[in-house]
């Protein structure tokens, strides 16, 4: 049976498509990301003096959760913020209780942070300043204190405002659905283009093993009809020795022609 291939077939997206979710970055966008970096810095500089009054002697472990922490604050402000315009664009609006929870997390975080630096105070050397110059210097510490701990709680709240009206402003439902779209299309591709070339090859070995198979078939055929020759000659000569050696011509001639002996002897008539 003849080998036929497989018809196979490219699916290339419309350029139109492209053009119209794969685009350049903008000023806005470059800007967009400086301000959710700044954002994201403020943060951890915000946690890290958090943490600084109750971990400071374990300088890893603080570095480590300082981190989680400004990342769980940023991606819960940029969440809320495309919450809020999922709801504004879409019909399908996201349940309250998510939005919800989201914001209460995310202002969660910021108060815990403004508690502590409140109870706490940051271990800077001002409580050797304050044992030496009495309690005036105390008080005054303990002022400039509180008022740190409420600016920074008005850093953090200004950042995670900052980092929800940046993913509110660029963030395009429809536009993301598209581009989501155009990943999952050039993803298929270069998997359609991979299995393509595998396949090629398979169809190259399948190809050349059916040649393989016909040529030894071939051989085969004419290696059992050179036997089959070479026997039929060994009879024919078997056929003459037998009539020599019996010494009657009319025998070596119905040997060779294949023709009964008796048959053709007169006592026989």
């Amino acid at each position: 049976m003849a080998f036929v291939p497989v018809p196979r077939t490219e699916y290339s997206p419309p350029s139109d498509l492209r053009s119209e979710v794969v685009q350049p970055w903008a000023i806005r966008q470059i800007v967009s990301m400086a301000l959710l970096s700044i954002a994201a810095a403020g943060d951890f500089a915000n946690f890290y003096i958090t943490m600084s009054g109750l971990a400071n002697e374990h300088p890893l472990i603080t570095v480590l959760v300082v981190l989680a922490l400004t990342a769980a604050a940023v991606a819960l402000a940029h969440a809320v913020g495309l919450l809020l315009r999922e709801r504004q664009q879409s019909h399908r609006s996201t349940a309250p209780t998510v939005l919800i929870l989201m914001s209460g997390g995310w202002l969660f975080l910021g108060v815990s942070a403004a508690i502590v630096r409140w109870v706490v105070p940051y271990d800077d050397g001002s409580a050797g300043a304050a044992a030496q110059f009495g309690d005036q210097t105390a008080t005054s510490d303990d002022t400039v204190h509180r008022i740190t701990s409420l600016l920074l709680l008005g850093l953090y709240l200004a950042s995670g405002v900052l980092a929800a009206w940046l993913a509110y402003r660029d963030h395009e439902p429809v536009l993301a659905a598209r581009r989501m779209t155009w990943r999952r299309l050039v993803w298929t591709g270069g998997r359609n283009r991979w299995n393509q070339a595998k396949l090629v090859r398979a169809e190259t070995r399948l190809q050349q093993h059916l040649d393989e198979r016909a040529r030894l078939a071939a051989n085969h055929a004419a290696a059992l009809a050179d036997r089959e020759a070479l026997a039929a000659e060994l009879k024919e000569y078997t056929r003459v020795l037998i009539a020599g050696h019996l010494g009657e011509p009319v025998a070596t001639q119905g040997l060779t022609s294949q023709q009964s002996p008796r048959s053709s002897h007169p006592a026989d008539q």
